[in-house]
């Protein structure tokens, strides 16, 4: 019963929790392993989101390609150090430049409001060992997510606490909250939660995410060792800096849905895993804004399709 009501907690956290200036702001958090040894893994990811159509007209496809790493350890008997890292480069395509008729062309989704972005990201952080099963986390996380040729700041950084729950060995949570800067925005605050719940043989509930907005919780089925099946929900939300040179000089760009995918995750030993997941991007938006953060332009886009591979190794 009372993994059962944490469970519920959780998954209610962000429905009741004071949020900042964004709808669905929250952070989906990995729970952060104990880290008795120390521990590395690095991935390399890819996703494509098909062309689909935006309301006010036109279409556009997202080809972005990621490598991150993870790593930590013991830095004293009460002390974890870990840190996460990653870079990703998103190619938007929007098709042929701005028409000739488009009223404002800033704010026209019809040409190419922006092209190819990318984002550095950069996560230290502490875990203080009150007990086996209770520990206290902390992160920095810093991000640089930018068009290319923009000359404005497309930083952002924050601090974000956690709580570690492992009730079992079968049952870790994440509760917390993060206090972070946006581009050309107020300060957020906004919950952290993270679960892994082993609640039935071969099944499980688990979240992935970083301590950014965003994140997925996912229902896997592993009917032996080797495999595991996923059925997830996500949230994902991207803002950066435009480029300079364009019709908006070093505005703002940014990119929400709600990636609900079914995959295959496959264990090829000696810690290395190879994953697949197909469905559909729902609930998007697209903004354009100033430089100054004063949005022009806000559209919703049709469902699109999505296709996402990962390779990970561990050691």
């Amino acid at each position: 019963m009372t993994r059962l009501w944490l469970a519920l907690c959780i998954a209610l956290g962000g429905a009741v929790w004071p949020l900042g200036t964004a709808v669905g702001q929250v952070s989906i958090l990995t729970p952060v392993s104990a880290y008795y040894d120390w521990e590395y893994d690095l991935a390399t990811a890819s996703d494509y989101q098909l062309e689909t159509g935006i309301n006010a007209g036109g279409a556009f496809s997202v080809l972005r390609f990621e490598g991150s790493g993870r790593g930590g350890g013991p830095f004293s008997q009460n002390l974890r150090l870990f840190m996460d890292f990653a870079y990703v480069n998103a190619d938007y395509d929007f098709g042929f430049p701005i028409p000739v008729g488009c009223p404002d062309p800033a704010a026209c989704f019809t040409g190419s409001p922006w092209n190819t972005t990318h984002r550095v990201d950069l996560s230290p952080g502490v875990s203080i060992v009150l007990t086996d099963r209770f520990h206290i986390q902390l992160m920095v996380p810093m991000r640089w997510h930018f068009e290319s040729g923009s000359e404005a700041s497309g930083f952002t950084g924050g601090l974000v606490g956690v709580l570690r729950l492992q009730l079992s060995d079968d049952f870790t949570a994440a509760l917390g909250v993060a206090v972070q800067s946006e581009i050309e925005e107020g300060t957020s605050i906004y919950p952290v939660i993270g679960l892994d719940w082993r609640f039935s043989k071969g099944l499980a509930i688990e979240t992935s995410g970083g301590p950014y907005q965003g994140g997925t919780a996912a229902l896997v089925w592993r009917p032996g060792e080797a495999v595991q099946m996923r059925l997830s929900v996500g949230y994902e939300r991207r803002r950066f800096r435009l480029a300079r040179d364009l019709t908006n000089p070093d505005g703002v760009g940014e990119y929400t849905s709600v990636p609900l995918l079914g995959g295959l995750l496959l264990n090829l030993g000696q810690n290395v895993d190879l994953s697949f997941e197909g469905g559909i991007a729902t609930a998007g938006e697209l903004d354009i804004e100033n430089a100054r953060g004063l949005r022009l332009r806000r559209e919703s886009f049709d469902t699109a399709g999505l296709l996402r591979g990962r390779l990970a190794l561990e050691w």
